[in-house]
């Protein structure tokens, strides 16, 4: 779920991938409705920088 809402937000979606998210498309579309502390927040931000690091190819300190 996460790969298709990547994808959706960079617009790179396949034929298929374009199927799946539309037969998806309420569940991958809800908001995150949670509140976070900034503390939270920062950690998460972190994270999610990390993985994409990863994810490039590059690697994490």
């Amino acid at each position: 779920m996460l790969y298709l809402r990547n994808q959706k937000n960079k617009g790179k979606l396949t034929k298929e991938e374009k199927i799946v998210y539309s037969n998806l498309e309420n569940i991958l579309e809800l908001e995150n409705e949670e509140q976070y502390t900034e503390e939270e927040q920062e950690k998460i931000n972190k994270f999610m920088r990390r993985l994409e690091e990863s994810n490039n190819g590059k690697t994490c300190d």
